[in-house]
């Protein structure tokens, strides 16, 4: 396949399409979790669990960052969006 093309299929998922692709992606793999990790969570109780894979997301995040070169803080029409989203 021409490199031409492979960017081209690459631009396709830029913008909305991505952000929406990694949200689901996001929220299907926290939701599936805790449906994949019931043994562990009764061996390690909820409270340990959790910490591990709050440790774990925070250790993702922190490679994301440095593979991309930075952390955009987002505006405040996105941080009232996510606020209500929250509710």
């Amino acid at each position: 396949m021409p490199a031409a093309k492979k960017a081209a299929d690459f631009a396709a998922l830029d913008g909305p399409a991505l952000r929406d692709l990694a949200a689901y992606g996001t929220a299907t793999g926290w939701a599936t979790t805790g449906l994949f990790a019931a043994d562990a969570v009764r061996s390690l109780g909820a409270f340990h669990f959790n910490v591990i894979r709050q440790l774990f997301g925070t250790l993702l995040l922190a490679l994301m960052v440095l593979a991309t070169g930075g952390f955009n803080q987002p505006d405040s029409i996105t941080l009232q969006t996510l606020a209500i989203s929250g509710l």
